[in-house]
This record gives structure tokens, sequence and C-alpha cells, in this order.
């Protein structure tokens, strides 16, 4: 949730996209350079892609335990 919130806040005082990615990657550590607009930052939209990076791993994870 913190990190939507920064995301938010940045948003808010009228930051770009390159400087939320680069905050992203300084203060949490996290690659964000798949992030092409700023409708991808929604929360939403970032609902939606942890769900679809959750499915991929958890098919991963069958498949390597078969």
């Amino acid at each position: 949730m913190a990190v939507q919130e920064h995301i938010k806040d940045l948003s808010e005082h009228r930051a770009g996209l390159n400087e939320i990615k680069s905050t992203l990657k300084l203060c949490y550590q996290i690659d964000v350079s798949f992030i092409e607009n700023m409708d991808d930052l929604k929360t939403s939209n970032l609902d939606s892609l942890m769900q679809k990076f959750q499915n991929t791993l958890d098919t991963a994870m069958e498949k390597y335990k078969t």
C-alpha cells in the first residue's frame, strides 16, 4: 500500500513517468521498466498486473512440480 500511496503523491505533484519509475527503483528496489505510461500506474491496473504475474508464477510452479 505504501508504494501505491507514494505513486499517488508523486502523480499529484506532477511528477513525470520517468521520475516515478526512478523513485520506485531507488526507494523500493522495484523494477518497473515495463511500465509504458501513467495509466499503467493506476491502482486497478497494478492490481491486474500483479494478478497476471501471480498466475504466471503459479503456472510455472505447477510445471516445475510435474
